[in-house]
């Protein structure tokens, strides 16, 4: 049975590498009490944080998906979207929102975007850019926050 801290190791993660993960201390208790449930309710002692029903495997990726979209079938907002989620999503959910974040902090991007591509076991920064592309709420975000794209694009006003 496993023991989480704030500080994990993956073993065998995306491109078969091991990777050291850092986890906000209210998701390590969230994990510790599903364990918790999954050894006292359930007497399952597996290596694996999602065990299949055989403990010595773990959930498969396709089991996983199509827990999430059964999951996401469930909620009022499946009916109303054009493109249901996956588990990805979550991760460029998580991107999108702490880039945002630090922008709208002031938090210079090009100093931390090394250190999130780091956590996110990206090769480069670019990988990790990747994920903001194309996100709506960057421009807003950009145009709110910048100081000289006025000077350089002066506002025209009516035909002189």
């Amino acid at each position: 049975m496993w023991i989480f801290n704030t500080e994990q190791s993956i073993y065998q993660s995306k491109g078969h590498k091991d990777r050291l993960i850092y986890m906000a201390t209210d998701l390590t208790e969230l994990l510790q009490a599903y364990a918790k449930v999954l050894r006292d309710k359930y007497h399952c002692l597996s290596d694996w944080v999602f065990p299949a029903r055989e403990t010595d495997k773990c959930l498969s990726v396709g089991t996983i998906d199509k827990k999430f979209r059964d999951f996401w079938a469930l909620t009022p907002f499946a009916e109303s979207c054009d493109k249901a989620p996956t588990v990805h999503c979550l991760r460029h959910a998580f991107v999108v929102k702490r880039m945002n974040l630090w922008m709208e902090e002031g938090v210079p991007l090009k100093e931390m975007l090394p250190f999130l591509s780091r956590y996110l076991g990206h090769q480069s920064p670019d990988e990790t850019f990747y994920y903001y592309h194309q996100v709506a709420e960057a421009f807003r975000i950009i145009r709110d926050k910048d100081e000289t794209g006025r000077y350089v694009i002066p506002e025209v006003n009516a035909y002189e």
